[in-house]
């Protein structure tokens, strides 16, 4: 038996980055399914190659908006937003 919801669990979550207040936020929360933690990518070229990756991962999530950052430092917001990043299931 066909069923959607097994079908879209297969999808990566993705969502357009938004400098807000001084802080990177995606309108993806715990209510789909993102929790403290989790690992996203972002990158520049729509054939991902891993030298141009930038890593974040969710320093806190609500129900539909969660805080990312970048693992380095180094990697500067204002370059990051919008952005698209892909999280890891």
């Amino acid at each position: 038996q066909f069923r959607v919801l097994d079908k879209l669990k297969c999808y990566p979550l993705q969502a357009e980055i938004k400098l807000i207040n001084d802080e990177l936020v995606v309108p993806i929360g715990v209510n789909q399914g993102l929790k403290r933690g989790i690992v996203g990518f972002v990158s520049d070229n729509k054939d991902v190659i891993m030298s141009e990756w930038i890593v974040l991962t969710v320093r806190s999530s609500d129900e539909n908006s969660s805080v990312i950052e970048p693992l380095n430092p180094l990697n500067k917001k204002e370059n990051i937003k919008g952005k698209v990043i892909k999280f890891l299931n």
